[in-house]
């Protein structure tokens, strides 16, 4: 099998250079040049299965000190976890400033441990997935006609005829052909562009974007609607693109104006019209609650506002305030006061009974969408798939790998440019992390997670890993169990920062 040959097939020459902490946690990544790529990468800890080869390499730490011109031989440290990939041989160090006294890691090839039978509880907790294969492609556009005083997304300001726009389609194509290289795009059937505006751009520039990219059963585009005309939602339509999502935020006039929005109410109407005129049947519109100054009163009114526009799908925001934006810093100072907890979670709780009546089912905490039109794109981030992003800033996972791109986009055109992928931080996740994400991004759908198919994908239930945790939670009323699913409950929904908080 083509995991039993992952070992053997690692020691190649090719190294690349790890960086990491000494508890073996965090792990990033530096390419030492040639070509780089994405294989199934698999991580053990604990025992290993019986079934698998035992020619597998363990992760351990080491020390090395210079004495005499020559380092002395590394004392082995023990550490539980086991890292098999198909990168090449590693050459590590830990996190910080190098000194010739530093510690370095090393992988080495040892034999397995005895593996133990005993026990009810299974000794065994594996992590496998294929990192080269992406169920979505996001794709960042960085360029607003301004920044929103809430807004901590990377975005550049730009006019509708910026000469910006040509050259970054340009460098996302040629990121684009670099990933075609690696990774397998078979089974993608999400494509999200968002941003930033991405429909602040021509549409003639978003169509040229599409020519290249995958057949998707979903393409999403994000747009705002001040930049949205019909003739752009028409070539969007007819480029592939078969959802909308349109960033509403409100239909309240002072509170677009506070939030630094550049539309109003009546031009999301029209925006909305102009796109069903065009063909959109799948429509989606974003709503934020709990800004200041607002009532709950007036949440009612957007509420009813969306709901006449008849949306196939709503999402609705907290507000969340960070330390960088204009509100964030006005609420450091004591000059800005978000809505109060309890107000903001009535706001939801109004929501969640409303939408229902209105045949918008609850999916995810902050998602709402008629029988069939959920997401396909957030359910994948949800579920803990692989996807790709694309462009300045985009975020990416694969496996136990997260990456991100440049910010600057100066950084990201160089980058390209040379022919290279433009990374700018990496991250191996260990496999207590992976868990840990699994299960708060899991927990997130109103469904839950189904502790058998947990079990095949990670090697342990939930129940056997979390035991103590989860009976807490459940104590408290906040996570209930009904056969093999664990979901959050009602109560659960409006604290579920308490419940995530303890597999982080």
């Amino acid at each position: 099998m083509q995991t039993e040959r992952t070992a053997s097939q690692a020691m190649r020459k090719k190294a690349v250079r790890k960086k990491a902490n000494h508890a073996g946690k965090v792990i990033k990544v530096e390419s030492m040049g040639g070509k780089r790529r994405l294989h199934e990468t698999t991580v053990f800890i604990h025992k290993i299965p019986p079934s698998l080869s035992t020619n597998i390499l363990y992760y351990t730490m080491g020390k090395a000190k210079k004495q005499g011109g020559k380092p002395r031989s590394r004392q082995k440290k023990p550490s539980p976890e086991i890292y098999t990939s198909r990168y090449g041989d590693f050459f590590c160090r830990p996190r910080g400033k190098r000194s010739p006294a530093a510690k370095y890691a090393s992988i080495r090839r040892r034999k397995p441990p005895a593996i133990s039978q005993k026990g009810d509880v299974p000794k065994t907790m594996f992590i496998k997935q294929d990192a080269d294969h992406f169920a979505a492609i996001y794709i960042h556009i960085p360029f607003c006609l301004r920044k929103c005083n809430y807004c901590d997304f990377v975005s550049y300001p730009a006019t509708a005829d910026s000469p910006l726009f040509h050259p970054y389609i340009d460098s996302l194509l040629a990121e684009w052909r670099l990933w075609q290289r690696q990774g397998d795009f078979s089974r993608c059937h999400s494509i999200y562009i968002g941003g930033g505006t991405p429909s602040l751009l021509p549409a003639a520039e978003i169509s040229r974007l599409l020519q290249f990219l995958p057949p998707a059963a979903e393409i999403t585009l994000e747009a705002n609607p001040e930049t949205v005309t019909e003739e752009k939602l028409f070539r969007w339509r007819q480029g592939g693109i078969n959802r909308l999502s349109l960033g509403a935020q409100s239909f309240n006039r002072g509170l677009l104006q506070a939030m630094g929005r550049g539309h109003d109410g009546k031009q999301t109407q029209q925006a909305v019209a102009a796109a069903r005129q065009a063909g959109f049947d799948n429509l989606g519109l974003d709503l934020i609650y709990g800004l200041p100054g607002q009532t709950l009163a007036g949440w009612q009114a957007d509420l009813a506002q969306a709901l006449a526009l008849q949306p196939q799908h709503l999402s609705l925001y907290g507000l969340s305030l960070s330390p960088e934006t204009p509100w964030g810093r006005l609420a450091a100072q004591g000059r800005l006061a978000p809505a109060e907890e309890d107000q903001a979670a009535a706001m939801l709780a109004y929501a969640i009974d409303a939408l229902e009546k209105a045949g918008l089912k609850q999916y995810e905490i902050a998602n709402f969408a008629q029988p069939g039109r959920e997401s396909r794109h957030n359910q994948v981030y949800w579920r803990r798939e692989n996807y790709l992003g694309l462009g300045a800033a985009a975020c990416s996972c694969a496996g136990n790998r997260r990456f991100a791109n440049h910010q600057s986009l100066a950084d990201y055109w160089q980058a390209v440019k040379q022919g290279r992928l433009p990374l700018a931080e990496e991250e191996y996740l260990s496999p207590q992390q992976v868990l840990g994400e699994a299960m708060f991004l899991g927990l997130r759908l109103i469904q839950g997670i189904d502790q058998q198919a947990f079990a095949q994908r990670y090697g342990i239930r939930p129940d056997q890993y979390y035991g103590p945790a989860l009976e807490k939670l459940k104590k408290n009323g906040l996570l209930q169990e009904e056969g093999s699913w664990l979901r959050l409950t009602r109560r659960g929904l409006f604290l579920a920062n308490r419940v995530f908080v303890e597999f982080v």
